[in-house]
Protein backbone atom coordinates (compact mmCIF):
# COMPACT_ATOMS: atom_id res chain seq x y z
CA UNK A 1 0.00 0.00 0.00
CA UNK A 2 2.63 2.35 0.94
CA UNK A 3 5.12 1.43 -2.04
CA UNK A 4 2.06 2.45 -4.52
CA UNK A 5 1.21 5.06 -2.24
CA UNK A 6 -2.22 4.63 -1.87
CA UNK A 7 -1.55 5.63 1.30
CA UNK A 8 -1.52 9.00 0.42
CA UNK A 9 -5.09 9.88 -0.20
CA UNK A 10 -5.82 7.15 2.46
CA UNK A 11 -6.25 6.78 6.17
CA UNK A 12 -8.92 5.48 7.27
CA UNK A 13 -10.07 1.83 5.96
CA UNK A 14 -13.45 0.14 6.98
CA UNK A 15 -12.77 -3.45 8.10
CA UNK A 16 -14.80 -6.00 9.64
CA UNK A 17 -14.21 -9.21 11.15
CA UNK A 18 -11.22 -10.78 13.26
CA UNK A 19 -8.13 -9.69 11.00
CA UNK A 20 -9.43 -5.58 11.26
CA UNK A 21 -8.19 -6.27 14.80
CA UNK A 22 -4.89 -8.57 14.31
CA UNK A 23 -3.64 -6.36 11.55
CA UNK A 24 -4.62 -2.76 12.57
CA UNK A 25 -1.07 -1.98 14.29
CA UNK A 26 0.72 -3.30 10.94
CA UNK A 27 -1.61 -1.27 8.70
CA UNK A 28 -1.21 1.95 11.35
CA UNK A 29 2.82 1.32 11.41
CA UNK A 30 3.82 0.22 7.93
CA UNK A 31 0.91 2.25 5.85
CA UNK A 32 -0.08 5.25 8.32
CA UNK A 33 -3.73 4.23 7.82
CA UNK A 34 -6.21 3.66 10.78
CA UNK A 35 -8.37 0.39 10.36
CA UNK A 36 -11.96 1.65 11.57
CA UNK A 37 -13.57 -1.69 12.61
CA UNK A 38 -16.91 -2.49 12.20
CA UNK A 39 -19.38 -5.57 13.41
CA UNK A 40 -19.19 -7.94 11.11
CA UNK A 41 -22.42 -9.65 11.04
CA UNK A 42 -24.24 -6.37 11.57
CA UNK A 43 -22.21 -5.42 8.54
CA UNK A 44 -23.21 -8.43 6.68
CA UNK A 45 -27.24 -7.82 7.78
CA UNK A 46 -27.11 -4.00 6.65
CA UNK A 47 -25.92 -4.85 3.48
CA UNK A 48 -27.94 -8.07 2.56
CA UNK A 49 -31.31 -5.68 3.47
CA UNK A 50 -29.64 -2.73 1.25
CA UNK A 51 -29.33 -5.43 -1.90
CA UNK A 52 -32.49 -6.71 -0.99
CA UNK A 53 -34.49 -3.16 -0.93
CA UNK A 54 -32.59 -1.94 -4.09
CA UNK A 55 -30.80 -4.71 -6.41
CA UNK A 56 -32.71 -7.32 -5.65
CA UNK A 57 -32.04 -8.96 -8.99
CA UNK A 58 -28.43 -9.14 -7.08
CA UNK A 59 -29.80 -12.14 -4.58
CA UNK A 60 -30.63 -15.46 -5.27
CA UNK A 61 -30.69 -19.12 -4.06
CA UNK A 62 -30.29 -22.66 -4.98
CA UNK A 63 -33.77 -23.64 -5.24
CA UNK A 64 -32.59 -27.85 -5.92
CA UNK A 65 -29.00 -28.43 -5.73
CA UNK A 66 -27.58 -31.12 -7.66
CA UNK A 67 -23.63 -31.04 -6.00
CA UNK A 68 -21.84 -32.45 -8.93
CA UNK A 69 -22.73 -29.86 -11.42
CA UNK A 70 -24.30 -26.64 -10.28
CA UNK A 71 -25.90 -25.32 -12.80
CA UNK A 72 -26.87 -22.09 -13.88
CA UNK A 73 -30.30 -23.66 -14.23
CA UNK A 74 -30.48 -24.40 -10.61
CA UNK A 75 -29.83 -20.92 -9.36
CA UNK A 76 -33.30 -19.10 -9.11
CA UNK A 77 -32.93 -14.99 -8.56
CA UNK A 78 -34.60 -13.42 -5.23
CA UNK A 79 -37.61 -11.08 -6.66
CA UNK A 80 -38.64 -8.81 -4.32
CA UNK A 81 -41.01 -5.41 -4.59
CA UNK A 82 -39.03 -3.16 -2.99
CA UNK A 83 -41.98 -1.67 -0.85
CA UNK A 84 -42.44 -5.37 0.51
CA UNK A 85 -41.43 -6.02 3.35
CA UNK A 86 -38.38 -8.54 3.53
CA UNK A 87 -38.28 -9.76 6.90
CA UNK A 88 -37.97 -12.33 8.12
CA UNK A 89 -35.01 -13.77 7.29
CA UNK A 90 -31.90 -16.18 8.94
CA UNK A 91 -28.60 -15.32 8.71
CA UNK A 92 -26.14 -18.02 10.27
CA UNK A 93 -22.50 -17.67 10.90
CA UNK A 94 -20.66 -21.12 11.14
CA UNK A 95 -17.25 -19.25 11.61
CA UNK A 96 -14.37 -18.84 10.04
CA UNK A 97 -15.73 -16.34 7.42
CA UNK A 98 -18.16 -18.35 6.40
CA UNK A 99 -21.98 -17.24 6.58
CA UNK A 100 -25.33 -18.52 5.55
CA UNK A 101 -28.03 -15.96 4.79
Amino acid sequence: IASNGINQSLRILPCTGGGAHKYGRAFNEMAGIELEKYDEIECTILGLHLLLTTLSDEVYTFEVVDFNSLAASRVKIIQTDVNEDVYPYLLVSIGSGVSVL
